[in-house]
């Protein structure tokens, strides 16, 4: 592992700085980790080294694995072939020999296969030469490893294992680092109750969302949370940092769903209202008359500020707030106007939705 280059240059450098000396200096005797060539295709140069610094441990490894020889005198390692539940059933080659049993494998997978060609092989075992089949799988020497294609495995396998690490180590720190968040705007809410409390202020609690107005259940990370809850003050009203997560747990709102039994009291006062309202209409039909719009001044800026039109549905306005929201929120939007056209917003969908 070094830079033909880089060698050129030192040589060329002696013989300048040493005219006399015609013999060049000869080349230094490194170890195998080090002149080794670093495996094609990997993803980074950091695999790369990972790969450079390994291959002593694991040429070490290959040398402890006493790995034998085939007919033809090359070392063989673990079929490449026969894996059981994803693991290697031939760990390694085991040269046949004269007046060895046949493969228990060897049978089995003629029977599985019904290959009468490999039962009549399977038979004939015995008769063939020593050191062309292994003595274990059956197999032929050339469907087994050879020591560098032993070794780059063994490579191959400590680079993805340290990703996988990496990978682990990474989601494991980005969990403590949130769990220490939400554990911070639970303290963040116990001193906000606490200061309320001695400056004489008014708490408020509720369970709704921010945004949606929806009531939301019991956390989906947190098993220990009854249910979302914000504990805020009339000056917090606006801050999204406080009525965007829950008191009790510190996990957003999104990951709180919405209650079931919220739903369906909803849908069973949405359907009580539409009974009343079809009793107490009148019987008789009404003779048409002009109608005026009585909307005040401040409901049809509202209105023209989300963008809805005067005959739009509580659904629909929900749902433009929603959008208009998430466009002006101060998270999202840097500009110095986004807070005040979001506080705007949630004024006209308040107003909007009092009727």
């Amino acid at each position: 592992w070094f830079d033909l280059q880089e060698e050129w240059s030192r040589v060329k450098e002696f013989c300048d700085s040493h005219r006399d000396v015609v013999k060049p200096p000869s080349r230094e005797k490194r170890p195998l980790h080090e002149t080794a060539k670093p495996l094609r295709g990997l993803a980074s140069d950091r695999d790369a080294v990972l790969d450079i610094t390994n291959i002593a441990q694991n040429m070490k490894t290959v040398s402890q694995r006493s790995l034998q020889r085939d007919w033809f005198g090359v070392v063989r390692g673990a079929c490449k072939i026969c894996e059981e539940g994803g693991e290697r059933a031939c760990e390694s080659f085991k040269p046949s020999f004269q007046g060895c049993q046949t493969p228990q494998r060897l049978f089995e997978r003629a029977v599985k296969e019904k290959d009468s060609d490999l039962m009549e092989f399977a038979l004939k075992w015995n008769t063939f030469p020593a050191g062309k089949f292994c003595a274990t799988c059956g197999y032929a020497c050339e469907l087994h490893e050879t020591e560098e294609e032993f070794a780059k495995r063994l490579r191959i396998d400590a680079i993805v294992k340290r990703k996988q690490e990496d990978i682990l180590k990474s989601k494991e720190s980005e969990m403590r680092e949130r769990e220490n968040e939400c554990q911070k705007r639970v303290k963040e809410a116990v001193l906000r109750q606490k200061e309320a409390d001695a400056n004489g202020e008014y708490i408020r609690e509720t369970s709704l969302d921010f945004i949606t107005q929806v009531r939301r259940g019991r956390c989906l990370k947190n098993s220990d949370c009854p249910g979302f809850k914000v504990i805020y003050r009339e000056s917090d009203a606006l801050n999204p940092e406080i009525m965007l997560y829950c008191s009790l747990c510190g996990h957003p709102s999104s990951e709180h769903p919405v209650d079931a039994d919220w739903v369906d009291e909803q849908k069973r006062k949405r359907e009580r209202e539409s009974a009343q309202q079809a009793r107490s209409a009148p019987r008789f039909r009404s003779v048409p008359r002009r109608t005026y719009d009585g909307q005040s001044e401040a409901k049809r800026s509202a209105r023209r500020l989300l963008g809805v039109s005067t005959s739009a549905s509580s659904n629909q306005i929900s749902r433009a707030y929603k959008k208009m929201a998430l466009k002006y929120h101060p998270d999202k939007n840097s500009s110095p106007q986004a807070q005040e056209i979001f506080v705007r917003l949630t004024h006209a969908f308040q107003l909007l939705l009092q009727n």
